[in-house]
């Protein structure tokens, strides 16, 4: 709980890759998604359901209060296809089921920027979570909702492209936990 008297949304996200992350970058890309979700107040529980550390609980069908991420190859599903760096498939009356962050798109954007993959893989981790908390698939004009993320946002590095606005919490806490 805050110090305003909000609590915390606590949430518990499947996490399934069909990439093998290594063993130190997988842990910073959740620290960094944690790290931005913190302050809209939404506390992750992550419930790995690939590779060794796979939970036994994945083998259940979801509950409405879990979310289901994937980090895949996107070239892989969609050759061609480019510069997208994830999609959430928000489903009509329950909200977010799904995200998929493309670890390949993600990758080549942070290599031009000369970032840490990690570090936008993270960022692309909670943006597309934000949908699913959400239950929109719409994006907004600036922060870390906006629709595309350029090499130069990326080198400018203002903490307010990297957070959640004020009404994305808003919403955020409007549709979690799921009724």
């Amino acid at each position: 709980m805050t110090a305003d008297g909000r609590e915390d949304r606590v949430i518990t996200v499947r996490l399934y890759q069909t990439v093998d992350p290594s063993s130190t970058l997988e842990p910073r890309v959740l620290a960094e998604a944690d790290k931005v979700l913190r302050p809209a107040l939404v506390t992750v529980l992550w419930r790995p359901c690939s590779g060794a550390d796979r939970s036994a609980a994945c083998d259940r069908p979801p509950v409405r209060s879990e979310l289901l991420v994937r980090i895949v190859r996107h070239r892989a599903v969609r050759p061609g296809v480019t510069t997208v760096l994830g999609n959430a498939f928000v489903a009509s009356g329950r909200g977010g089921v799904l995200a998929t962050v493309y670890v390949d798109e993600v990758e080549d954007l942070a290599r031009a920027a000369g970032l840490d993959p990690a570090l936008l893989l993270g960022r692309a981790t909670a943006h597309e979570i934000g949908h699913l908390l959400m239950r929109t698939s719409a994006h907004a004009r600036f922060g870390l909702m906006r629709d595309t993320w350029t090499v130069q946002e990326i080198h400018r590095n203002q903490p307010l492209d990297w957070m959640f606005t004020a009404g994305d919490v808003v919403a955020m806490r409007r549709f979690w936990p799921p009724s």
